[in-house]
């Protein structure tokens, strides 16, 4: 390496894969259509784009980069050939319950680490009030019901989304204070992980 010239140029930057999957998930939400730019074309995006197309939603890839999904009609239930491949397919539990008050998701895999347990998803969406049950290979959420304060979990990162997408939606029902108290928590926590590093 010889050294000792300015560097010069331009680079495009991708977008995040680890952002790309929870916003794909966070689409669902909604009932009306999202698009979705600057996604990195990747195989675990691929696989995200055909799991909500088969809860129903209507996905267009409208180039390499730029997606809309439009989850007008979704099922709760999520397709077991298409999750086992992908451990980031859990970001779909908090959407489904935020929206459809239910959720069936089949055990993720996909994560060439190993298993890595799911402990502190099913703690967050316990705390936001839901049934949680590991049945047959599935984690089955039920009886949704109204809490008065949300007690979160240590933090990491796929939880964190978990916990912020039931969040979002249960603004339409539950009153603001029980938010603005779980956001502060989760905001703090975060602080003390960035100063840690």
């Amino acid at each position: 390496i010889c050294g000792e010239i300015p560097l010069q140029g331009k680079v495009n930057i991708s977008g995040s894969k680890n952002a790309a999957l929870p916003q794909f998930a966070a689409t669902l939400l909604s009932h009306e259509k999202s698009i979705l730019k600057n996604v990195p074309d990747l195989s675990d995006v691929q696989f995200m784009g055909k799991i909500i197309s088969e809860l129903g939603a209507d996905i267009n890839q409208l180039d390499k980069t730029t997606w809309e999904i439009n989850p007008v009609n979704i099922s709760h239930c999520a397709p077991y050939e298409l999750v086992r491949k992908m451990r980031a397919s859990i970001c779909l539990l908090g959407p489904l319950v935020g929206r459809l008050r239910k959720a069936e998701v089949p055990m993720p895999g996909g994560c060439v680490i190993g298993q890595r347990p799911i402990d502190l998803h099913v703690r967050a969406l316990e705390g936001l009030g839901t049934t949680v049950e590991l049945d047959k290979g599935k984690v089955v959420v039920d009886h949704v019901r109204d809490v008065t304060k949300v007690e979160s979990a240590a933090s990491d990162v796929g939880g964190d989304h978990k916990a912020h997408f039931l969040l979002a939606k249960a603004a339409e029902y539950r009153s603001a204070a029980v938010l603005v108290e779980a956001a502060v928590n989760n905001l703090q926590r975060a602080n003390a992980l960035l100063q840690a590093v």
